[in-house]
């Protein structure tokens, strides 16, 4: 039930239960471990209100999601759990999505989910970017001398990583399809979210491409445009990389970085950083599918009142 049968008011737990085993899962299409950030965060809340305001699971209804109850979360969060400004942040930023996502099933929270937009989280100290040097770069793209078909593959997947500031999932994830080689040379990425992006290529890049394609894909125009660029070969056919394959490539030799959330929640005292959702109408896929596409996880516990 989405509202309750005694006052008519939107139930909390009802909505936090379609967001958290509906929504998510199957409109979305979100992993287990991103719906199971989510749900800590608004177990995080409800511990601060049983905790601090004295407020039990049984008496919590959306009144609660307040900004006078959230600048205390807020406070509670470092003051008392000394949570880092980061997992402030992202904790914050799910309970925001929540209401977001209730305000839009429900015309009368649309006034909280507006106020509690407005609130921000203490900021954390900017602490400088770690990028490699230029002779740092140098030396590791030395490394490969191109004696063996390997060393000749690593030492392009790493000038190509070094010229698209991308993501070695991204770089392992590509196709024939996604490399143009005319002028103006680029390559096609899918990043998080199944989003995708054109990202130019330099002279010399677009060089080494011609010379890296020759070797590892000739005949290119009979070869499907669904072959991995790069590939290790099992039992004689061309598979695609695995993204730990190449750890030693993760290092990204420029100050472009793209950041990346991770969640880690089972122990509170361990930063949280998660994916800021917007609004569920707000949402657009890219043209391409996900190659690993995650399952619901049915064996995730509900958050559900405590009677």
């Amino acid at each position: 039930m989405r509202r309750d049968p005694h006052t008519g008011a939107p139930d909390f737990f009802g909505f936090a239960r379609d967001y958290l085993h509906a929504y998510m899962p199957k409109i979305r299409g979100l992993s287990p471990k991103t719906i199971e950030a989510y749900r800590i965060s608004l177990e995080c809340f409800l511990d601060y209100l049983a905790e601090a305001e004295h407020i039990g699971r049984e008496g919590v209804s959306f009144d609660h999601f307040d900004r006078r109850h959230l600048k205390g979360w807020l406070t509670w969060m470092t003051d008392q759990r000394h949570y880092t400004p980061k997992t402030v942040t992202l904790r914050l930023s799910a309970v925001k999505a929540f209401l977001a996502y209730a305000a839009y099933e429900d015309l009368t929270l649309v006034a909280l989910s507006q106020s509690a937009k407005a609130l921000k989280a203490p900021a954390g100290p900017r602490k400088p970017i770690e990028y490699l040097t230029e002779a740092q770069t140098r030396a590791i793209l030395a490394a490969f001398t191109g004696q063996t078909a390997k060393s000749r593959r690593n030492r392009m997947l790493l000038i190509l990583l070094y010229d698209t500031a991308a993501r070695v999932g991204e770089i392992t994830d590509l196709t024939l399809g996604n490399v143009c080689l005319t002028e103006p040379g680029h390559i096609v990425l899918t990043g998080k979210g199944n989003k995708t992006r054109v990202v130019p290529l330099t002279a010399k890049t677009v060089a080494h491409l011609h010379v890296y394609l020759d070797e590892f894909h000739p005949n290119i125009t009979k070869l499907p445009a669904t072959r991995p660029l790069f590939y290790s070969l099992h039992r004689g056919r061309a598979t695609e990389l695995s993204s730990d394959t190449d750890h030693h490539a993760s290092p990204r030799p420029r100050k472009r970085f793209h950041h990346i959330s991770v969640l880690r929640l089972r122990d509170p005292g361990h930063d949280a950083p998660s994916d800021q959702r917007r609004h569920p109408r707000n949402q657009h896929r890219g043209h391409r599918t996900v190659h690993r596409r995650p399952t619901p996880n049915p064996l995730q516990p509900a958050i559900t009142a405590k009677r």
